[in-house]
């Protein structure tokens, strides 16, 4: 688990109530495997003691879905959305932007591979987790929240911001 960017100094998360928004898992490609389990970002946040309420969504949200999505996210002031290849799938971005556009700043957790961030130059708060798992999203839980530290280093370059070996200290 990568802590690539907490700019605005969003982490850990406040035990505030909090959307948690998971994208739901797929099979993109032969390396993928497909995880249908019940495990999810929002169970291992509540699970760490925050008031979680979420919304698992498929991979490319649109129209009523999303306008649902936005309306939804309107009274909260923490919100964690796991991306997974949203570099495949627009909803994703248009989801991220949208909630942006409301005055939001999603803490964004990549499920899947770290490229999600060159979708989202805009975010301040990055997180690149690499599976969606139950292991992962339960480490992903407790580093979101503090109780552990995110130590890991981006194992490829994703923009010349963030090379190969970049972590939350700022060097490779």
């Amino acid at each position: 688990m990568t802590l690539v960017k907490d700019e605005e100094r969003l982490l850990p998360l406040r035990r505030v109530p909090t959307l948690v928004i998971h994208t739901s898992a797929v099979a993109t490609s032969i390396a993928d495997e497909a995880v249908d389990m019940p495990h999810t970002l929002g169970k291992a946040l509540a699970a760490q003691g925050l008031e979680v309420v979420e919304r698992i969504i498929p991979v490319s949200p649109d129209g009523e879905a999303l306008q649902a999505l936005l309306t939804q996210a309107e009274p909260f002031g923490q919100i964690v959305v796991g991306t997974y290849n949203a570099s495949f799938y627009p909803g994703q971005v248009r989801l991220i932007e949208a909630l942006q556009s409301l005055g939001k700043r999603p803490v964004v957790v990549a499920l899947r591979n770290p490229y999600d961030l060159r979708e989202f130059p805009g975010i301040s708060t990055y997180v690149a987790v690499y599976e969606s798992r139950p292991l992962a999203l339960e480490s992903a839980a407790k580093g979101l929240t503090g109780a552990i530290p995110m130590r890991g280093r981006l194992p490829v370059t994703v923009s010349e911001a963030y090379p190969a070996g970049w972590g939350a200290d700022g060097s490779c």
